[in-house]
């Protein structure tokens, strides 16, 4: 399994009521029946110091789908703190910042840039 399902996977089963979209570039209209979702795209592959392992870099979107500033702030702070404390459990990615910004379908969110060290598979 690559990189990108064992993070799905990850997500789905310690968040299970946060729709997980992956590699879909353009957004559906965000389901309300979730409580956020997560937007994950795989953007660059790089090999790593090891013949046998690369790095991958995915952008994660953390997305809610509400208008109201005041309301979407404490939803995002909310759904931030949660997923952050996800991510610190895998040890085999990183993190950067998360960085508060509207994504381009318009909804608000933070967008968090994630490197995986992951196995060649053969």
């Amino acid at each position: 399994m690559g990189a990108r399902a064992q993070l799905k996977a990850v997500l789905e089963e310690k968040l299970p009521d946060v729709r997980v979209i992956a590699d879909v570039r353009e957004l559906p209209d965000l389901d309300p029946s979730y409580r956020y979702a997560i937007q994950l795209v795989r953007n660059k592959i790089s090999p790593a110091n090891r013949l046998d392992q690369f790095l991958e870099e995915f952008e994660l979107w953390v997305l809610d789908a509400r208008t109201d500033p005041e309301l979407v702030e404490d939803a995002l702070d909310e759904h931030v703190d949660e997923l952050v404390l996800v991510l610190d459990r895998l040890p085999w990615l990183v993190w950067s910042e998360g960085t508060r910004e509207l994504n381009p379908d318009n909804y608000h969110g933070y967008k968090f840039t994630l490197t995986a060290g992951t196995q060649r598979e053969e």
